[in-house]
Parts: C-alpha cells; sequence; structure tokens
C-alpha cells in the first residue's frame, strides 16, 4: 500500500475490500500490509473496487487482477 519494503516482523495481512463491506477471506481479497498503514486503511476502500469484489462475488462474473488493485 505504501510502496515500501516489508520486513516479516512487521507484516499483517489486509483484506482489500473489508468485512464491514462484504468482503471475504478469498486469496484475490487479502493483500500483505505494514501494520501502520493496515491500521491507517481501516475500512476505506475505493468505490470502484468495492464494486469490482461484488460483481465477481454475487454475479458470478469473473474476479479482476487483483495484483493491479494492491499496486496502486
Amino acid at each position: 500500500m505504501c510502496h515500501t519494503e516489508l520486513e516479516e516482523s512487521l507484516i499483517q495481512v489486509d483484506h482489500i475490500i473489508p468485512f464491514t463491506y462484504g468482503g471475504g477471506n478469498e486469496r484475490t481479497n487479502l493483500q500483505l500490509a505494514h501494520g501502520k498503514c493496515n491500521h491507517q486503511k481501516w475500512t476505506n476502500v475505493r468505490a470502484w473496487d468495492l464494486i469490482e469484489y461484488l460483481e465477481s462475488q454475487y454475479m458470478n462474473l469473473p474476479p479482476s487482477d487483483r495484483t493491479k488493485l494492491a499496486s496502486s
């Protein structure tokens, strides 16, 4: 999220789409993040990411490439 190298002792697993918005634990919805970055993000999510995720989950559309989301 901050594009800084991750140290193993500081890594947390972040949900791209948080549980509060219907996100799940599937691999495409997870990314590694610094603890500080993860806490700063909290439940913030870009609207387009949320729409795309919900479409792929509930309308049986193919999932997008989440690697591009994590890098932006």
